[in-house]
């Protein structure tokens, strides 16, 4: 059934879809098909990267780099998770006061 509703959503080719499919990609990760999941996370951020002209600090990146983070975080790939908590930072340190809640847990979990 996810792989129909992932087929509908990969044809709208939109932010909406992309975003969809971040969830989609959540599902898989719970249902432990860590492959499937890794493999459309990866899709998701190469699809958004060209959506943004390849900029690395767009928050439109917010969701997947989180997303991200927390899949390799769980899975040990301790370095692969660090890499996008401070892609993470850096989208939140362009969005938002230095102050801000959002930069405190990225270094929250930087530290980790």
């Amino acid at each position: 059934m996810i792989e129909i509703i992932e087929e509908y959503i990969g044809s709208m080719g939109n932010q909406y879809s992309l975003i969809a499919n971040i969830h989609i990609s959540v599902m898989y990760f719970i249902m432990k098909q860590l492959g499937r999941a890794n493999t459309l996370f990866k899709e998701i951020l190469e699809q958004q990267l060209e959506y943004v002209d390849n900029n690395k600090c767009h928050p439109f990146l917010e969701q997947i780099y989180l997303h991200l983070a927390i899949m390799y975080q769980s899975l040990g790939q301790n370095n692969a998770a660090l890499a996008m908590w401070k892609s993470l930072l850096k989208v939140h340190k362009q969005a938002y006061d230095r102050n801000s809640n959002y930069i405190s847990k990225d270094y929250y979990n930087i530290g980790k």
